[in-house]
């Protein structure tokens, strides 16, 4: 059976010391290179959702690693892109659309910490860089709190908002705090995205559904052997479906 990790990450910049949470969703610059480091040394390829599309719905098979970055923050335009780029990988971007050039609103009180997303002009950047954005709603709610006017709002248009914005195609989806049900799935379908992407744990396997596709999060204290252990053996899989909440 193939399987695909498709990895998460957040923020790609050293963690604040002191009175803040959410640290776990940090992954050092250093750490991010030597975890691509890696996967070029391995014979790996970094690729986008669509770019690795063909391995993914199983028209392909090789060796390849879907690499994915939740809300769109500074940090991976000014960090994670020139590592991306110096490999020769692309990576998908999932783009809260209402809050572009903004900051993280929906959980900056939580965490006490102020984290600033990318403006049009990054994302512009990015996309010429041969990268992929991709949807994070509006305004990054709990989808499964919200009724259907607002989900259909929150999941249509966001889409609609980032394709007028960039002239790109949005073809694929991520669960804010990865909380999904088979109503907002369902206006995930209808909203017409290709693919929806979850928190819950293991590796993506060919012909598993792609509206509840499963990643691997990558953690602040994820070292290089636990990094190898997480996409290279059954350690996720054994985990299915314990949701990482953030």
């Amino acid at each position: 059976m193939n399987k695909i990790p498709v990895l998460c990450y957040h923020n790609i910049s050293r963690a604040p010391y002191f009175n803040v949470k959410k640290r776990s969703l940090h992954t050092t610059t250093l750490n991010f290179y030597l975890q691509m480091k890696l996967l070029k040394f391995l014979g790996y390829k970094g690729l986008s959702i669509s770019d690795g599309w063909e391995y993914i719905t199983g028209k392909k098979v090789g060796k390849v690693v879907i690499l994915t970055f939740d809300d769109g923050y500074v940090d991976n335009f000014k960090n994670a892109l020139p590592i991306l780029k110096k490999f020769g990988f692309s990576a998908t971007l999932f783009v809260v659309s209402d809050l572009i050039g903004s900051y993280n609103k929906w959980y900056y009180k939580e965490a006490n910490m102020i984290k600033p997303l990318m403006d049009e002009d990054q994302i512009k950047v990015w996309l010429d860089s041969g990268m992929e954005i991709a949807s994070h709603t509006r305004t990054h709610p709990i989808l499964t709190d919200l009724d259907e006017k607002s989900i259909e709002d929150e999941v249509l248009n966001s889409k609609i908002i980032l394709e007028r914005k960039f002239k790109v195609k949005i073809r694929h989806f991520c669960y804010p705090y990865g909380k999904y049900n088979d109503l907002v799935i369902s206006y995930v379908k209808k909203a017409n995205y290709e693919s929806a992407w979850t928190l819950d744990r293991g590796r993506y396997k060919v012909g598993d559904d792609l509206f509840s596709a499963k990643r691997i999060n990558i953690p602040k204290d994820a070292n290089i052997i636990r990094f190898y252990i997480k996409l290279f053996t059954d350690y996720e899989d054994k985990r299915g479906n314990i949701l990482f909440s953030i």
